[in-house]
């Protein structure tokens, strides 16, 4: 609490706002995503996502971080786990990792930890390597 700023109530109200949004997404299952969507082009900010999201996915196709082993393993940085999860609570959530991992990925919309790692891993590689 301390790191972001928040006092007790600000905490209670994030986590009880973190439950509801979590519920809404269990309710509405796949079409949250379409009004994800639609609220992102109606903000403006989809054109901008959309370039990001064909950039990453050329440049990982290109270092065949992709699966199409178009460059060798070796030749590309690498990060262990333990690492990558600190890289991501540091620079992306700013908070450390609490609690079961799982539970973690599952609330971001990935089956396990290691779906989750993988997401992060291309996305480490992306940013170390093509920015």
């Amino acid at each position: 609490m301390a790191q972001n700023r928040l006092d007790p109530g600000e905490f209670i109200e994030l986590v009880d706002r973190r439950a509801r949004i979590a519920a809404v997404k269990r309710q509405a299952g796949p079409a949250i995503c379409a009004e994800i969507l639609r609220g992102v082009r109606i903000e403006g900010r989809y054109p901008q996502l959309e370039a990001r999201s064909r950039e990453k996915r050329d440049y990982l196709s290109q270092i065949g971080a992709d699966g199409s082993n178009a460059a060798p393993v070796g030749d590309r940085p690498h990060m262990d786990d333990a690492a990558l999860l600190e890289w991501y609570a540091n620079e992306r959530l700013r908070t450390p990792i609490s609690g079961d991992l799982d539970r973690h990925a599952r609330s971001l919309g990935y089956a396990d930890h290691m779906m989750l790692l993988r997401a992060l891993r291309l996305e480490w590689l992306y940013r170390k390597v093509a920015k």
